[in-house]
Parts: structure tokens; sequence; C-alpha cells
């Protein structure tokens, strides 16, 4: 039952609406799917490529930092086995107290310290808690306060690495600038523990294995020891949270570090079981794929643009015709005969065009006589009032006005009849396009005096143009518009005195006119919006200014034209360039 109404609602629907559904169900839907799918492959491909590009990059950084370690271990184990050493070890403290045991010491530390410059200091603890220091600066603060709190509090596994002999590395918890590695000393006869060796070197050391290989903006490397302690990290300011989040796949996950989305790898070297870990931006990454994806997006949206472009084309070669017709049927039912149906294929359709028009001639034919009639007599009568209204009667009627205000004694009626009926003279009789700089003044003149008896003695204005400049050439009606402007959007918001100054230069070249108030003003961003049109298109301000702007530019070119300068409060300055020749408007 439901099926039956759909199907009586959509065949109620208009054949294009139709045409329009089936080719949506055919062509739109499968694109979407296919681009869909091609775009969830794609993201997963990108995924795929930038987990083995990381752990390529991790490999490369941790091969570095066991080398670096390696290396240092191997310097380690070979000045530990020195017999001399052996034999101050198995002394007694009283013994290893002397001056030349403590020599002998710093010797040996002093020759492991120059093998690497970034050692910076070793420190012997023998078993009694005797301690033989060698420091490249001032450390010796800080390695007192690490050895202190030293209690080798490790974990279970880290404890037997120490205790089969291995060098167990880690960060320094005071600081993060220096790292330290710990190996006991054993008697290699007796097997007997001597006590442990320190050996703290720059933290530098391990950040350089990695900083290189940053290829996205934002990301950075921690690198941690056995315990989870970070060892170093190329990060300022990195707050790390434990809820680290699955994205649902086995190579990439998801931290949050200082409240933004990383994607994170990582890779642990078993030997001296630390773990580097690359955090890259979720955003930075995704970047790449939302590129795709929308350039993706873009063909299929061009596709369907095209195919859109098609299926509107053919729809309409179906119903534009049936529309056609229609509409000249609804023309006919109301009265008008005079419509013709146009025939461009010989098919059906065809066929009822032509049997509409031949209708459509048999009635006009009988009522064209009338309608003729009707019409001459219609256009009698429009010419025969059009020849009562003419410019003359109009200033008659101006000076009559003027006439009976002067002889009942009301001369600012008078004064405005006068200036109007110039004004309209002026807009009406003066066909010429460029006129000289008095005439577009006078006009103007005519013009303020009527708002001067509009706004009393609150308006004031002044004209200051030399007589060399009133002989120039300007196009016609471009100094009014802008005084108009100028007062009704400036001066007339403005409370007090209103004053307004027309004046004019020139040099070889341009001629520039000014026109200055102070009214409320307008802000930069007003001023911008005037010049560009914007206003105009708004059906706001301005509309005035930027048709003479245009006007200018169009015939001088867009070096000419007018500038505004203004300033809320104050006031606003105009400037109209012309160049000083002639030409049309």
């Amino acid at each position: 039952m439901r099926m039956q109404r759909l199907w009586k609602c959509l065949g109620d629907k208009p054949i294009r609406t139709k045409l329009n559904i089936f080719f949506a169900v055919l062509i739109v839907i499968p694109l979407v799917l296919f681009g869909v799918i091609v775009s969830l492959v794609t993201r997963g491909m990108q995924l795929d490529q930038i987990y083995k590009s990381s752990q390529q990059y991790l490999n490369q950084s941790m091969q570095g930092i066991d080398n670096s370690l390696s290396e240092l271990d191997n310097i380690i184990i070979s000045n530990l086995w020195n017999d001399d050493l052996m034999r101050m070890l198995n002394k007694s403290s009283e013994y290893l107290s002397s001056p030349e045991e403590k020599n002998l010491a710093k010797g040996l530390l002093r020759s492991i310290a120059n093998a690497r410059k970034d050692i910076e200091c070793l420190v012997i603890v023998t078993e009694n808690k005797e301690k033989f220091t060698y420091s490249t600066g001032d450390m010796y603060t800080l390695v007192n306060e690490y050895l202190r709190n030293d209690e080798l509090d490790w974990d279970e596994t880290v404890k037997q690495k120490y205790q089969r002999g291995e060098t167990v590395w880690q960060g320094v918890p005071e600081t993060d600038e220096y790292v330290v590695g710990v190996r006991k000393i054993r008697d290699f006869e007796t097997l007997k523990d001597l006590g442990r060796l320190y050996v703290f070197f720059k933290e530098e050391t391990i950040r350089q294995q990695y900083e290189e290989l940053k290829i996205t903006p934002g990301s950075f490397f921690a690198v941690r020891d056995e315990q989870g302690q970070i060892v170093s990290c190329d990060g300022q300011d990195i707050v790390f949270t434990d809820d680290f989040q699955s994205d649902n796949r086995k190579e990439l996950s998801i931290a949050h570090v200082n409240d933004r989305a990383y994607y994170y790898e990582e890779l642990k070297n078993t030997d001296i079981g630390w773990t580097i870990q690359e955090f890259t931006p979720k955003d930075e990454m995704m970047q790449d794929i939302y590129r795709i994806q929308l350039l993706l997006a873009s063909i299929i949206l061009m596709i369907l643009g095209v195919l859109f472009l098609i299926m509107n084309r053919f729809s309409n070669s179906i119903t534009e015709p049936i529309r056609n017709l229609q509409e000249k049927m609804l023309e006919v039912r109301n009265e008008n005969f005079d419509v013709v149906a146009e025939v461009e294929h010989q098919d059906e359709m065809g066929e009822l065009a032509t049997t509409f028009n031949a209708m459509t001639g048999r009635i006009k034919r009988l009522i064209e006589e009338d309608y003729k009639s009707k019409i001459l007599l219609k256009e009698t009568e429009y010419k025969f009032l059009r020849a009562q209204i003419n410019p003359h009667f109009l200033y008659n009627t101006l000076d009559a006005i003027s006439w009976m205000a002067s002889m009942g004694g009301n001369k600012d009626v008078s004064k405005m009849a006068v200036a109007l009926g110039r004004i309209l003279r002026w807009s009406i009789s003066n066909t010429e396009n460029i006129v000289t700089l008095k005439e577009e003044v006078s006009n103007t003149e005519d013009y303020l005096s009527i708002q001067r008896i509009r706004y009393g003695d609150s308006l004031e204005y002044a004209v200051s143009v030399d007589e060399p400049e009133l002989s120039m050439h300007v196009p016609k009606m471009i100094l009014q518009p802008l005084v108009e402007n100028a007062l009704v959007h400036g001066l007339e918001m403005k409370d007090g005195d209103k004053r307004l100054l027309i004046a004019a230069d020139s040099d070889d070249s341009v001629l520039k006119i000014t026109i200055r108030d102070n009214g409320v003003g307008m802000t930069s961003e007003k001023v911008e919006e005037v010049m560009s049109g914007k206003v105009r298109q708004q059906k706001q301000h301005g509309v005035g200014l930027y048709n003479v702007h245009k006007r200018i530019q169009m015939n001088y070119g867009e070096k000419f034209g007018v500038e505004i300068s203004s300033t809320v409060d104050v006031g606003t300055e105009i400037v109209i360039t012309v160049p000083l020749e002639g030409g049309a408007v």
C-alpha cells in the first residue's frame, strides 16, 4: 500500500523530475559509492606506507643509538680490565684513601673520559662506599644528588641484567641533559664484586641520532629506558598521558600528548633495553590523505557535473518543447493570441506545435482588425499626452511659482523655485557630455542654495576655485552627486554647524577638485566598501560616488577617478582627479 502511494506520488511529478530521479539512481549513487570505497582503500594504503617509512626511520635511529652505546661500553670494558684497578679495589678502605690510589683512580677515569668528547663525568663507588670522581665540568652537585638517591631501585629484569655484569643505561631523573651508564666492577679472576662504575654523558649524543630524520612538521621522538623513563626527547614541554588509544590498526596507534592527538610508532632494542618512539600529529599526517581524498572528490564532482550537464541537456530536449507549448497555451488562455510555438523537429511534439499554431492563427485573424484599431487608438492617446508635457511647460510652471512667491513676500520659496528651474534646465537642455568647471560649479551652487534654505544657518559652504580652473573642461555631473553624497551621508547626521568646502587646483597635466566636509566621517572599512562597489551592489550609500568614479576611470584610465580619505567624527575629503583634456563620458 505504501509502495502504491509512493509510486502514485512519483507519477504526479513532472517528467523532468522523473528523469532526474532515474539518472540519480542509475549514475550518481554508484559513482558516490565507488568514490567512498576508493577513498577508504587509499587511506589504508597511505597509512600503511607511513607506518613502513616510520619503522625505517626508527630502525635507523635505534641502530645509531645502539652503535654509540656499544662503542662507549667497549671503552668502559677495556679500561675496567686493568690490573692496577683490580689491585687497588681489592685493598682496604684505609689504603684507598691514600693520595697515590686516588691519583691512580683519577688517571683511569681520565683515560676513559678522553676516549669520547661527550663523556662529562665518571664515578667509581666501591663496596665500602668509597667514591672516586672525575668530571670535565662542574657536575659534582648533580652527581652527588643522583648517587644519594640511587639505591638501584630497578625492575627485576634490569637488576638481573646488572647482576650479569652488563651495563645498564638510563636517564638521570634530576636533569634531561645527561644519560648515565651503570656497570658492576668485578675482579676478573675471582669474580668478586668490587664496586660499580657510573658514566655520565651528554643526552645530545642520543638526540643526534634521530633529530635529523623528522619529515613531518610538529613530530618528535622520545627514547625510553627499560623502566619507561624518558632518556631523550626533542619535544618541548611535552606532557605524556597513559591512556593511549588504539586506532583499530596493528601498526599505528593514537596517543594524546598535550591534549593533541598523535600517531605513534615504537621500536625496542632488546640488547640495551631501550625503546624509541616517534610521535606525529594526526592532523599533519592526515593532510596528504585529505589532499588525495579532496582530489578524488573533485574528480567525482567534475564527473558528476559533466553527467549532470548531459542529463540536463537530454531531459531538456524532451521536456523543453512540452514546457514551451504549455506556456504558449497559458498565454492563449490569457487572451494573448499573438504567440507562435516553435517547431524544431518533425516528431510528435513538432506535429502538436504545428496544429497549435494553425489554431491560434485562425483565432488571430478573426480579431486582428479590432485589435489593431485599439492599438492605434492607444498609441494616439499616448503621443498626445507626451506632447502636452515638455521642458518649457515645466520651466513656465516654476517661473510662475517664483513670481507668485515673490508677490507673496516669500523670498525663500522664490529662490528655491528659481534654483530648481536652473537645475532642471541644466539636466535636460544641456546635451553636452563635457562642460566647463564653471558650469558644473554653478549647477552645484544652485543645489546648495536649495539645501541652505532647508538647513538654515547651520549649513555653511564655500567655493574656492580660481578663474583658470573655472575655464577647464570636466565631465558633466561629477560634482553635484558627490556634494549631495557629502551632505546627505556626512553632514545631515552631524549635530551643530555643518561646513562644506569646494576647491580646485591644477598642474600641467591634471585637474584636482576637492570636496571637504566636517561630517560624521567613515571608517576605513566603509571607505573600502564604497570604492570597491560593494555598497553599490547592496543598494546602500555611496551610489553616486561610485558611479562618478567608474565613469572617470572608464574614459580616462584607472589612474584617474575619485579618492576618499575620512576620519570618524572628524570629516571626509573627496578628491576628483581628471586629465586636462576633452573626452566623452
